[in-house]
């Protein structure tokens, strides 16, 4: 990063939009100014179920059939077994489709 004597105290009230003050607040002044100096000119969409489609990738690709996983990814993940079931039987409904 490249930092300047006159960026060396920024605040979160320095940031210039609404945008770069949240990710100052939440992520720190530092990562703002990066984000301002890496990416000009993009705009960043976080996705509100971003993570849920992460962890429900992570859960098919880790179930191997057994209970014993079941519960262990439902515990990991801080889902309930049946969550874990009816996922599975979706993914399967849907690969069956496409096949």
């Amino acid at each position: 990063m490249n930092t300047q004597p006159w960026m060396q105290n920024l605040t979160v009230q320095d940031m210039p939009t609404e945008d770069t003050k949240i990710v100052a607040e939440f992520l720190g002044v530092d990562v703002a100014v990066q984000m301002m100096e890496e990416l000009p000119g993009i705009v960043i969409n976080i996705p509100e179920f971003g993570l849920k489609k992460i962890r429900n990738k992570y859960i098919i690709q880790k179930y191997d059939g057994t209970r014993k996983t079941k519960m262990i990814l439902a515990i990991e993940c801080n889902v309930t077994e049946g969550y874990i079931r009816k996922l599975i039987s979706r993914e399967r409904t849907k690969n069956k489709k496409s096949a």
